[in-house]
């Protein structure tokens, strides 16, 4: 069941609340993008305006987070925060190895490990799971959150090219379905 999330936050109340995280952290360098809300927040967004992007530099590391799931802006700058808060959590706990050995485990977004699928549904997972969207998104929201996924899987930075293949594919696989 996909994650829902609906904030009664403002915009600022959660780049404040990014700010304090990210100072607790002690990461210096990170945006969001888009700066300010598409819209005001009792407003539902387009698929295009409700995807927010978000950059940080952790460990001389660039993680790149892009959320659209959520029905608005606000929603999805504040599952942002939520993920992060956490990993932040379970980096002061000391987790942070064990955890990122558990995610390792598992099957990548789209895949099924389930006893009765087939090889093939394992080999080609569903394009959309693996970019994150969903299949009602337009063309132009989903390269903008695959733009920025291989971004932070390019092999210039920190990621490799078992990372950039399979969100290539999918993009492939997504304009090839949409016959563009």
């Amino acid at each position: 069941m996909p994650y829902h999330l609906t904030t009664k936050k403002t915009w600022d109340e959660t780049i404040r609340d990014l700010d304090e995280t990210f100072r607790l952290w002690k990461v210096k360098t990170w945006f969001v993008e888009p700066m300010r809300p598409p819209r005001k927040m009792n407003q539902s967004h387009s698929p295009t305006e409700r995807i927010v992007t978000m950059r940080y530099t952790k460990d001389d590391h660039e993680v790149v987070l892009v959320s659209g799931s959520q029905e608005r802006a606000h929603d999805n700058l504040r599952a942002l925060y939520l993920a992060v808060e956490r990993m932040r959590l379970i980096d002061l706990a000391g987790l942070t190895d064990l955890v990122r050995t558990a995610y390792a485990q598992l099957p990548p977004a789209g895949q099924t490990t389930h006893p009765d699928s087939t090889a093939s549904a394992a080999s080609n997972p569903d394009p959309y799971a693996v970019l994150g969207v969903n299949r009602s998104d337009s063309l132009e929201a989903i390269e903008r959150v695959w733009r920025a996924k291989l971004w932070g899987a390019h092999p210039d930075h920190g990621g490799s090219q078992e990372q950039t293949a399979p969100l290539n594919a999918a993009m492939d696989a997504i304009r090839r379905e949409r016959k563009l």
